[in-house]
């Protein structure tokens, strides 16, 4: 950048129209964040606003100017002195947005994003900018994200553009042909949103289902992508969007079978069920085909949730192509359907076609469509009651007591969710298993099942006091106790390993279990060091050491929590609590005699190596922590 001081600096950001258009402003607002500007959420504080716009159908090229000239305004009443226009419709109307509009210094086309640093320090220099890189360009930017979906949930741009070319649409010339993200870049980006925090990750693209036949020699790679996801370590939930049907094969179907992190959720945007409107629009499915493809998913996948959008009032559609779509709905009796009425594009194949219809012919078949589609969805909703999901908690809803959260079977934003009564606090991301026991049109009603694995932590808290009770208690309850003492720290030794394997197989895991899990676990090895020093039998110092680094470690978990850093154990880490658990087992039923008290010492002393080296190795791997840098 040049030398404008962007620490004093403030950018509000305002981004519209589709997921894939979103992943874009993240990484604009983690270039900003990294140049040192202060990022706000009120354009009225905002030395710099950015409309980053959508220019897909009318609707959203109307709600792009609506924008565009409210964030003007700022310019005139309030302390902004840069006004910068990025996304879809910078890039088709780059010279009328800056002739028409005095107030934007600057336009950014849909392949130059990572520019924006560069450009608005321009602007700031008082210069008008034009940044267009080649529309064939694939910026891979190596930036952490700034989240707005708050937290949990994220989208995975895999790829750009478009090969299909269908009649009614634009966005082949405004993001240029199909472009790959490298499967190592998408990895590593992933990655960085699983240390985040991120839960679930929607798999985004104009289409995703011929991911990676631009790079690897034709091969639709996608199954192999959803693979290597399905390995990182955080992630819970893998949802795939915008699958075009005629790509989808079926070592595809099978990897959504088989792993699974993947939901069973498939968005297929099949556009109309008409054979002669589909070939009119470009697309490459007749209804047999699809009939055929939905099937097959439902043969294979029985659980599938299926989504689709379809255009309505297409050029030259009379009423039996529309009577035809509308059978074709209630027969695929889909889970999820959006409809659309056509929209006009200039520059686009249908525009120029006769027989456009009228805007109330198509409002009117719009609306036959939904209605088809409200009782089909109605129905699926009452299916549900009586089911236990997983649901994925969003917030909560205070004025009327109840937390709101998705199923797999609902995507962000666009499908329905569950109104969840819980009798514990949970937080934003967490994964429960909910009984469904009501419906309410779109939406479902129910409540939180607390299962074995909270269950097994509570136990464990409760077996401590009788633990010390019988470790302490040889002297007035007799020889017997240290070996009751024993049989009862085994026991709870156990639970500690069952309810973590639990929590992760039946995604069980809440607030309450991440908490109280490791509290449980320090209670009881704490309590047995603390016993054995009352005995006599172990160094004080050396428990203070051990109990020390329990909460040294605690604290940097903590604090790289808040920063979105989830630190795993270490290898070193794992070595010191199986030493200190056989040490506390070998030290329990105190049998006597030289050759075992030299034993216990050794194990002793061994499980205080391990515990500083565990320590050191937690410190040198986590210095960004120490160091403040999250």
């Amino acid at each position: 950048m040049s030398n404008t001081n962007s620490n004093n600096l403030t950018i509000f950001f305002v981004s519209l129209g589709c997921d894939k258009n979103l992943v874009d402003s993240e990484v604009m607002l983690g270039i900003l964040r990294a140049h040192g500007f202060t990022l706000v959420d009120d354009e009225i504080e905002a030395d710099i606003i950015v409309v980053n716009t959508c220019s897909f159908i009318h609707d959203a090229k109307e709600e792009s100017i609506q924008t565009i000239l409210e964030m003007a305004e700022m310019k005139h009443s309030c302390r902004c002195k840069a006004l910068i226009v990025t996304g879809c419709m910078a890039e088709r109307y780059k010279d009328e947005i800056m002739t028409e509009i005095e107030e934007v210094d600057a336009v950014i086309g849909t392949t130059s994003y990572q520019h924006i640093a560069d450009v608005v320090a321009e602007v700031l220099e008082g210069q008008k900018v034009k940044q267009f890189d080649d529309l064939q360009a694939m910026p891979e930017v190596d930036v952490q994200r700034i989240m707005t979906t708050g937290g949990y949930s994220s989208y995975l741009k895999i790829a750009e553009g478009c090969d299909k070319h269908c009649t009614y649409c634009i966005i082949p010339k405004l993001r240029g042909s199909y472009r790959s993200h490298s499967m190592d870049y998408l990895i590593k980006q992933a990655e960085s949103l699983a240390a985040q925090g991120v839960k679930e990750l929607n798999i985004v693209a104009q289409e995703t289902t011929v991911y990676g036949t631009d790079l690897y020699n034709g091969q639709k790679m996608l199954p192999e992508l959803l693979k290597r996801l399905c390995r990182i370590e955080g992630l819970s939930w893998i949802r795939v969007l915008y699958c075009y049907p005629e790509e989808i094969n079926e070592e595809l179907i099978q990897v959504i079978k088989e792993e699974p992190k993947i939901c069973h959720y498939l968005d297929l945007p099949i556009q109309h069920g008409s054979d002669a409107v589909l070939k009119r629009m470009g697309r490459r499915t007749t209804q047999a085909e699809l009939r055929s493809i939905i099937g097959r998913l439902r043969e294979e996948i029985p659980d599938i949730a299926l989504r689709t959008t379809l255009i309505a009032g297409f050029p030259g559609e009379t009423e039996a192509d529309h009577q035809e779509v509308l059978q074709f709905v209630k027969d695929m009796r889909f889970d999820r359907l959006g409809v659309f009425t056509y929209s006009e594009e200039e520059g686009t194949p249908a525009a120029q076609m006769p027989d456009q219809i009228d805007e109330a012919v198509k409002e009117t078949r719009r609306d036959a469509l939904m209605m088809a589609q409200q009782a089909i969805a109605f129905d699926k909703s009452e299916e549900m009651v009586g089911k236990t999901v997983d649901v994925l908690i969003e917030g909560r809803l205070p004025e009327e007591d109840v937390y709101i959260g998705r199923t797999y079977r609902d995507a962000p934003d666009v499908d329905g969710y569950v109104f969840v009564h819980a009798e514990e606090d949970m937080i934003s991301g967490d994964i429960v298993k909910v009984k469904i026991t009501d419906a309410q049109d779109y939406d479902l009603v129910g409540d939180v099942i607390y299962e074995l694995p909270n269950k097994l932590t509570v136990l464990r808290v409760i077996l401590v006091p009788f633990f010390v009770f019988f470790l302490l208690g040889a002297d007035w309850i007799g020889s017997f106790s240290p070996y009751i003492a024993l049989i009862i720290f085994i026991v709870a030794s156990l639970t500690d390993m069952l309810d973590g394997k639990i929590a992760r197989k039946y995604n069980l895991i809440t607030n309450f279990g991440k908490f109280m899990d490791p509290l449980a676990d320090k209670l009881l090895v704490c309590s047995a060091l603390i016993c054995f020093v009352d005995m006599h039998r172990m160094p004080t110092w050396v428990v203070l050491i051990i109990i020390a680094r329990e909460f040294i470690i605690s604290g940097f978990r903590l604090v790289a929590a808040e920063g979105g850093t989830v630190i795993a154990a270490g290898i070193w880490g794992k070595y010191k609590t199986a030493v200190t658990m056989i040490t506390i087992i070998f030290m329990i039923p105190n049998f006597g005699g030289a050759a075992v008290h030299m034993i216990e010492q050794i194990m002793i002393y061994l499980s205080l190596a391990l515990t500083v080296i565990s320590l050191i190795d937690y410190l040198i791997h986590n210095k960004s922590v120490l160091a403040g840098k999250m």
